[in-house]
């Protein structure tokens, strides 16, 4: 990076014409508000709601859901190692709303400072 950053003052702050004439340009900036300003002001009121633990459970759902739309619409085959990540993710999920499942294997742990 430290190659590039001279650079940075004097590149061109217009996208490029083949990126406009193709009406990327708008597409690009619907995606950054949603996927950036929006979305993060929704979580942080998901947080204030709930908490942060439930709430962190965002940051491992998203690309299960991510995983099921590919499943669905891209043509995306399964194997044994998707759904293997994909019941961990969801068994550790299960596991940090529902402490109750995780006493059996704490009790022998010793207690946190």
């Amino acid at each position: 990076t430290g190659a590039c950053a001279p650079a940075w003052p004097v590149a061109p702050a217009t996208p490029s014409t083949e990126f406009a004439a193709e009406g990327k340009l708008g597409s690009l900036q619907d995606l950054a508000f949603a996927g950036s300003a929006l979305t993060f002001a929704c979580f942080l009121s998901l947080q204030d709601r709930l908490g942060p633990g439930p709430a962190a459970t965002i940051g491992v759902m998203t690309p299960l859901l991510a995983l099921v739309f590919s499943l669905l619409f891209e043509g995306f085959r399964r194997d044994a190692l998707t759904a293997l990540g994909a019941a961990l993710a969801v068994s550790g999920n299960a596991m940090m709303l529902r402490p109750a499942l995780l006493s059996p294997l704490m009790r022998g742990a010793p207690a946190a400072q």
